[in-house]
C-alpha cells in the first residue's frame, strides 16, 4: 500500500533583489529531508532557476510547482463590518459566514485578497464570539481584517516563476506567515518587514491582523543614494552598502575603506545612508503609533533584508519605546513559509502514516483477538452522544474496537440551549446496550427536576449547567445521591463561580466551546482554566476530576492535557473518522 502523503515541497520567497527557498520530502509522517538556498540577481527569473535547481540537486527531486511568498509590489489592509439582517430568527451557517467573505473579495479594485481573517462576530446578544455558526439569531455582524495584493504584482511574480518552469500553488503574504509561526498566539506582536523596495508593518492580536501598512521607502533608497553620491552602478553601490551598513559608531570606520576600488570610507557611507535608514524607522513607528497605544505589543520581530543591518535591534528598541526587538533574519519569510506548510500538512501526513502501520498490522491484531485478553485498559475519551446514533448497534460496536469505557451522555431541554436533544429514555437505551461509565451531562434549565430520573435510567456520572437557574438546588439533591458529581462551568463564566462546588464535586466540566451542538472551534482560553483549576485542586488538595468538551481534535487534546485534564469528551472528530481505535489513540497522545 502507498503513503499518499510521501511527498516533496518547495517554498518560495521571491525578492526584488533576490529570491530564498526551502524544499523538505516527507516520508512516513516526518520530515525525511531538507536543504535551503537563496541567490542574489535582479534577473528573477534566473535567481528563481538557481534556487530550484540547487534544491532539486541537494533532495534529488524535481520540482514544478512552488508555494510563494514575497514582495508583490503594493499591498493594502482593510478592516471591513459587514452586517446580515434575516425577517425571522435565522440558524447561522458556514454559508452565510462565506457569503460575507465574498463581498469583501470585490470590495477592492485591482487588487486580490490574500488573507480573509475574521476579528470579530456579534449574533443578537451573542457578543464578540469566537462563532456565530450554530446560533439562531435575527441578525449577525462580522469585522474581517484582509491584507490585499495588487492584481498586477501577483501576476509578474506568476510570470517570473513560469518563466523558470514553475507554477504557483498558493500566494502567503510575509506578515501573515511569521504572525502564523513565529508569534505566540496570544501575543500582541509588531512585525516589521524592512524590504528592499518597501517597509511592511503590521500588528497581530490573538484575533488575527488589527493594523497593516506598506510604507513605499524600502532598503533600496539607502542603494539610490550611495549610487548618486558616489556616482556609482545600482549594483556595486547595494554591494558596499551590504559590506559597510552599521548602527554602531566606530573611531576605525573613519580610516576604513568601505572597498578596495574607492577611496571612501566605511563612516562616509554610514554617514549617508543611516539618516535615512532612521527616517523609515521612524516612519514606522508614527504610522503605527496609534495601534501600538490601543493594542500594546509586548514583542516586535523583523526580517527582510534591512534585518541584515548591524545594531538595526537598537534603534528599532529606541525608537518604539523600547518593546523587546527579535531578529529573524532576512530569510524568515522562506522559512516561515515552509513552517507553515508542514504544520498543515503534518496532522495529514501523521495520520497517512498510522494508517500505513495499523492496515499492515491488521492481520496480527486479529490473531491476538484469539489469545487470553487482558484485564480491559481505561480510556480517558468519551465519545459524545451528540455525534453519533446511539440506536445503531454499529456505534457501540465501534466504541468496543477502541476500548471506549466512558460514553458522554448529552441531554438538552430546549430552554439552557436552543436544541433538544436526549431524554431519560434514550438514557435507558444506552444504558440497555453498554456497560460502559455513562457520564451524563444535565444541559437544562431546571437540572434538579431531571436528577431522580437519570439517576434510575442508569447515569454513573451527573453533571449540571452552574449557570442553569435550578443549579443550586440540584447541587444539594446530588450531594444526598451515589453517583458521581459534575459541575460544568461555560467558556464565559468567570470561574470563581465554581468556588461553592469544588469541595463536593467529583468532577468539572470545561466547556471549551459554545454549548448546544457539535462542530464548533475549540476556545483558546479553555487551556488557562483547565490549568487554573488545576493549580486550585493542588493547592487544596481536592479530589476532582477535570473533564473538557468541545473543539477537541489532536492539537487541542495534546495542550488540554498538558494543561491537567483528565478526560476528554470527542464529537465531531470521532464520528467522522475513517478509522475510529486510530482516532481514538491520536487524541490520547500526550
Amino acid at each position: 500500500m502507498l503513503n499518499l502523503h510521501d511527498k516533496s515541497y518547495l517554498c518560495l520567497d521571491i525578492g526584488t533583489h533576490s529570491v530564498s527557498g526551502v524544499a523538505f520530502r516527507i516520508s512516513g509522517g516526518r520530515i525525511a529531508g531538507q536543504s535551503i538556498y537563496s541567490f542574489e540577481s535582479n534577473d528573477t527569473t534566473l535567481a528563481i532557476k538557481h534556487v530550484v535547481e540547487h534544491l532539486e540537486s541537494e533532495l534529488k527531486e524535481r520540482f514544478d510547482s512552488a508555494f510563494i511568498t514575497g514582495n508583490f509590489g503594493r499591498t493594502k489592509y482593510r478592516m471591513t463590518t459587514l452586517r446580515k439582517n434575516w425577517a425571522k430568527e435565522h440558524k447561522i451557517k458556514n454559508e452565510d459566514i462565506s457569503n460575507m467573505a465574498d463581498i469583501v473579495t470585490k470590495s477592492e479594485e485591482d487588487m486580490i485578497p490574500l488573507h480573509i481573517v475574521p476579528l470579530r462576530y456579534d449574533a443578537d446578544d451573542f457578543q464578540n464570539i469566537a462563532t456565530p455558526v450554530g446560533q439562531s439569531a435575527h441578525s449577525m455582524s462580522a469585522i474581517f481584517g484582509t491584507i490585499f495584493a495588487s492584481n498586477a504584482g501577483l501576476q509578474n511574480m506568476r510570470e517570473a516563476a513560469l518563466s523558470a518552469n514553475i507554477t504557483v500553488n498558493e500566494v502567503f503574504d510575509v506578515s501573515f506567515l511569521l504572525a502564523h509561526t513565529v508569534r505566540p498566539k496570544k501575543e500582541n506582536s509588531l512585525i516589521i518587514d524592512l524590504g528592499s523596495d518597501a517597509t511592511t508593518v503590521s500588528l497581530w492580536t490573538v484575533r488575527g491582523p488589527v493594523f497593516y501598512q506598506r510604507l513605499d521607502a524600502g532598503q533600496s533608497v539607502l542603494t539610490d543614494l550611495l549610487a548618486t553620491h558616489f556616482n556609482l552602478s545600482w549594483d556595486m553601490a547595494n554591494k558596499i552598502k551590504c559590506e559597510n551598513i552599521s548602527t554602531e559608531h566606530s573611531e576605525m570606520a573613519r580610516f576604513t575603506p568601505a572597498s578596495n576600488n574607492h577611496d571612501f570610507t566605511k563612516a562616509d557611507v554610514n554617514n549617508i545612508i543611516m539618516p535615512a535608514l532612521e527616517d523609515i524607522i521612524k516612519d514606522a513607528r508614527i504610522t503605527s503609533s496609534s495601534a501600538i497605544d490601543k493594542y500594546n505589543p509586548t514583542q516586535i520581530y523583523i526580517t527582510g533584508g534591512g534585518a541584515n543591518i548591524v545594531g538595526i535591534e537598537d534603534i528599532i528598541l529606541s525608537r518604539f519605546n523600547n518593546i523587546p526587538v527579535k531578529n529573524l533574519g532576512s530569510q524568515a519569510a522562506s522559512g516561515a513559509l515552509a513552517s507553515y506548510l508542514w504544520n498543515y500538512i503534518r496532522p495529514l501526513a501523521i495520520k497517512g502514516a498510522k494508517r500505513f502501520d495499523f492496515v499492515n498490522s491488521t492481520l496480527k491484531n486479529m490473531l491476538k483477538m484469539f489469545k487470553k485478553k487482558p484485564k480491559q485498559k481505561f480510556i480517558p475519551i468519551m465519545p459524545s452522544t451528540l455525534a453519533f446514533n446511539m440506536k445503531d448497534n454499529a456505534t457501540y460496536l465501534k466504541f468496543q474496537s477502541a476500548g471506549i469505557t466512558m460514553i458522554h451522555v448529552d441531554i438538552l431541554d430546549g430552554l439552557f440551549v436552543d436544541d433538544v436533544y436526549g431524554g431519560v429514555d434514550d438514557l435507558k437505551y444506552i444504558r440497555t446496550k453498554s456497560n460502559a461509565h455513562l457520564n451524563v451531562h444535565l444541559m437544562c434549565e431546571s437540572p434538579d427536576a431531571w436528577i431522580k430520573d437519570t439517576i434510575d435510567a442508569g447515569a454513573d456520572t451527573l453533571t449540571i449547567s452552574i449557570e442553569s437557574r435550578g443549579a443550586k438546588q440540584a447541587w444539594e439533591l446530588l450531594k444526598k445521591s451515589k453517583v458521581r458529581k459534575g459541575i460544568a462551568i461555560r467558556a464565559d463564566t468567570p470561574l470563581s463561580e465554581l468556588k461553592p462546588y469544588l469541595k463536593d464535586a467529583d468532577e468539572v466540566l470545561v466547556m471549551s466551546i459554545i454549548p448546544g451542538a457539535i462542530g464548533r472551534p475549540f476556545i483558546p482560553e479553555s487551556i488557562r482554566r483547565i490549568e487554573s483549576l488545576a493549580a486550585v485542586r493542588r493547592k487544596h488538595k481536592l479530589k476532582f476530576k477535570i473533564s473538557v468538551d468541545g473543539g477537541i481534535v489532536p492539537d487541542t487534546a495534546k495542550l488540554c492535557w498538558r494543561a491537567g485534564a483528565d478526560f476528554l469528551v470527542a464529537g465531531s472528530y470521532l464520528k467522522n473518522a475513517v478509522d475510529f481505535p486510530l482516532a481514538v489513540n491520536e487524541l490520547l497522545q500526550k
